[in-house]
C-alpha cells in the first residue's frame, strides 16, 4: 500500500461500483471503519477497512518513518529501511508464523493448503473410490483411510479430508455438467 493512498483515505461514501459487490453486513461495516481502497486483480479497486487500533498503528509508522531510516522517496507505508522498497504481508505472516513454532505451520501457507492434484494421485484416488462419484455420495473417513492405507506412496501428501473434498468437488462437478 502507498503511503498517500493511507494518508488521502477516503471517509465519503462508497462508490457505487464497489457497493454493488458487497453483502449487507459488509456495508454495515463500512460505516464503522475507515477504508482505503487499493487496486486490486484486473485494476479493480477493492476496499480494505480498517479499525482504529490499525489506523493508530499505522498513524504511527508514519510518524516514525524519518526515526527508522525511511528514505524520504519510499512510497510505500510499510517501507523498508534504506530502500525504496516495502515489505510483503504475506512474508510477514510466514516468518511471524515460524517464529512461533507453530505446529500448523506447513498447512498455513497457501501452497500447501491448495496444492494440484497429480495425474498419479486422482487415478490412485479414483482407482479405489470412483464408485463414490458414480453415485454421486461422499466417502466417510474410513473410505478414505483404506484408499490411503492402499496408495501411501502416491498419496503420502494428501491425508483423508483432502480425499474426501476431491470427491466431493468431483461430485458437484458432475452434478453441474449434467444439468448443463
Amino acid at each position: 500500500m502507498e503511503l498517500q493512498t493511507f494518508t488521502s483515505r477516503n471517509r465519503t461514501e462508497l462508490n457505487p461500483d464497489i457497493m454493488m459487490g458487497l453483502t449487507e453486513f459488509e456495508k454495515t461495516l463500512t460505516k464503522y471503519f475507515d477504508r482505503v481502497e487499493i487496486r486490486g486483480k484486473r485494476s479493480r479497486m477493492v476496499p480494505v477497512l480498517l479499525t482504529p487500533e490499525m489506523i493508530a498503528a499505522m498513524n504511527l509508522l508514519v510518524e516514525k518513518r524519518n526515526e527508522c531510516q525511511i528514505h524520504t522517496d519510499n512510497v510505500y507505508l510499510f517501507a523498508r529501511p534504506g530502500g525504496l522498497s516495502h515489505y510483503r504481508g504475506s512474508d510477514c505472516f510466514r516468518k511471524a508464523i515460524f517464529q512461533i513454532h507453530c505446529v500448523l505451520f506447513p498447512f498455513m501457507t497457501a501452497g500447501k493448503m491448495r496444492s494440484k492434484w497429480t495425474g498419479d494421485e486422482v487415478q490412485a484416488v479414483e482407482r479405489h473410490l470412483f464408485s463414490f462419484i458414480t453415485s454421486c455420495r461422499v466417502p466417510g473417513k474410513k473410505d478414505c483411510d483404506s484408499c490411503l492405507k492402499a496408495e501411501p506412496v502416491v498419496l503420502k501428501d494428501r491425508d483423508w479430508v483432502a480425499i474426501k473434498y476431491y470427491i466431493h468437488n468431483r461430485i458437484i462437478a458432475l452434478k453441474r455438467k449434467m444439468n448443463a
